[in-house]
């Protein structure tokens, strides 16, 4: 939230609304198979006002209002999609947007405003009864998470901790992390499926062991990258199923 390309705040409210809606009607349709919701927080939910020099003149809310927006848009999605589903799980991991910065480095590991939006939401969400099945699992200061999800083991990250990692394209960058994290025996290395977002537009790549699954945002864009590259990520909301036998299946991105 925040960012004033694309239409700004006012435009985001809206694709966030149609979104949700599209949501609404995929569960619909798949509810009485639906045995949990699955909601991946992947970092950036607010815009930072100091991320790169002279950002301040290219938002159009201060960290007040980003955080107010998200926490907001985050509660309607969870009023009208948590009561769809007998258990919601949500899973919130930071973004590189997110960092509290001073001189533009992040403060520390954990001091992450993504995060903070994501508390606020889980508090408000343990106060209302109608929300008692959505369990939360945030990451404090761990730039990712692993959940078992029907026998399949997900890590979800944002995705710049290899960001400027080497390999070039994002799929690559990413599996040379996994690699590394694996050799690590870290929980990471033990996934068959890892989610990231840090580089905006969708992609499916397969390794075999390891299926990468990249999100595209929710913003309005990135003007800079379609100058130099000619391309711009159209925004969207990805949507799966995970079943026993499947990892992935029925992929679909609702725009």
């Amino acid at each position: 939230g925040g960012k004033d390309a694309g239409g700004g705040t006012e435009a985001l409210v809206e694709r966030m609304d149609n979104f949700i809606t599209l949501a609404e009607e995929l569960i619909s349709e798949e509810r009485k198979y639906l045995g949990e919701l699955v909601i991946p927080l992947g970092g950036d939910l607010v815009e930072g006002c100091s991320i790169y020099p002279n950002q301040q003149w290219q938002i159009d809310l201060d960290m007040r209002g980003q955080i107010r927006l998200m926490t907001g848009i985050l509660l309607n999605a969870l009023d009208r999609l948590a009561p769809m589903s007998s258990r919601v799980r949500v899973e919130a991991v930071p973004g590189n947007h997110g960092e509290n910065r001073y001189n533009g480095k992040r403060n520390n590991r954990h001091d992450n405003f993504d995060q903070l939006v994501a508390e606020a939401v889980a508090i408000a969400a343990a106060r209302d009864s109608k929300l008692e099945h959505v369990d939360f699992n945030i990451a404090y200061d761990q730039p990712a998470l692993t959940a078992d999800i029907q026998g399949h083991i997900y890590a979800f990250t944002h995705g710049s901790v290899y960001g400027k990692g080497n390999g070039g394209d994002p799929a690559t960058k990413a599996y040379n992390w996994y690699k590394n994290m694996a050799a690590a025996h870290h929980p990471v290395g033990d996934a068959t499926v890892l989610v990231g977002n840090h580089f905006h537009h969708e992609l499916i790549r397969n390794f075999g062991t390891l299926l990468f699954v990249q999100n595209p945002a929710m913003d309005g864009g990135s003007p800079e990258f379609a100058d130099f590259s000619g391309q711009d990520a159209a925004p969207g909301m990805a949507t799966w199923t995970v079943t026993p036998d499947q990892r992935l299946t029925g992929y679909e991105v609702l725009r």
